[in-house]
């Protein structure tokens, strides 16, 4: 889905995403993290004008930390492709 790396708030839209939730339910995302390796870090940096020119994302948006700030109870990450992909699982904090 990748979401939070296109939003142009991406507080604005967990907060919205978490508002709108159905009680017990529980948001599914993907969305990339800035890599830890040197060769991941150069393959990205040189995506980075292609991505921000046709699609406005950004890969360095910290998204667990904007489901947290937004009032998520809990925020499970996996990563699914070595340090690049994750897979983040958000459920809504008390009301």
């Amino acid at each position: 889905t990748f979401l939070c790396c296109v939003f142009p708030d991406p507080l604005l839209a967990a907060r919205e995403m978490l508002r709108i939730l159905k009680p017990g339910g529980e948001i599914r995302t993907l969305d990339y993290a800035w890599p830890r390796t040197f060769r991941r870090k150069l393959a990205m940096a040189l995506w980075i004008p292609y991505t921000r020119f046709f699609f406005a994302s950004s890969f360095k948006r910290d998204a667990p930390g904007f489901f947290r700030a937004a009032g998520a109870d809990s925020v499970w990450e996996c990563f699914r492709v070595s340090d690049i992909l994750r897979e983040l699982r958000v459920k809504p904090g008390p009301l």
